[in-house]
């Protein structure tokens, strides 16, 4: 089965030059390797709400372009992951603008692409825990949200 996760925005966010996300996938305490995708921004921009802020499985470098609309990061590249590795799934996130626990739960979801389906789990939903593990540096335990 495929797995692919983006951050997504609940309300508006102010981003400016040298911000960055990285996501993580561990089965338990093992780094799913394909899994890392970072996003760093290089130019002031504001985005919406419900749009993508990170996401897993690429990279992108996000640069001033000239377009019309809202701004949005690229979806999420989707990897193999093995069923038996559901239960012990979890995220991790570490960047420099989202600092605080708080933060992260009232201002973002999770949309999770799982084996052709799509899950929105808004981080504020009370069996959503979201560990700070230290400055900017989260943890969310995946498996009972996927299973």
């Amino acid at each position: 089965m495929e797995i692919g996760l983006e951050l997504v925005t609940e309300t508006s966010l102010f981003l400016t030059p040298n911000h960055s996300f990285r996501m993580e996938l561990y089965a338990g305490d093992v780094l799913l390797p394909l899994s890392i995708g970072t996003d760093v921004y290089n130019y002031n921009c504001n985005i919406w709400p419900n749009k993508t802020v990170a996401a897993t499985g690429r990279k992108a470098v996000h640069e001033l372009k000239v377009a019309l609309g809202p701004f949005e990061a690229e979806p999420a590249r989707a990897i193999a992951i093995r069923e038996e590795d559901l239960p012990g799934l979890k995220l991790k996130l570490a960047n420099n603008k989202i600092l605080d626990q708080a933060e992260l739960k009232h201002g973002f979801s999770l949309r999770v692409s799982l084996a052709g389906r799509v899950l929105d789990i808004p981080l504020a939903r009370p069996d959503v825990r979201v560990y700070w593990e230290r400055r900017g540096e989260f943890t969310v335990p995946l498996g009972d949200l996927v299973a």
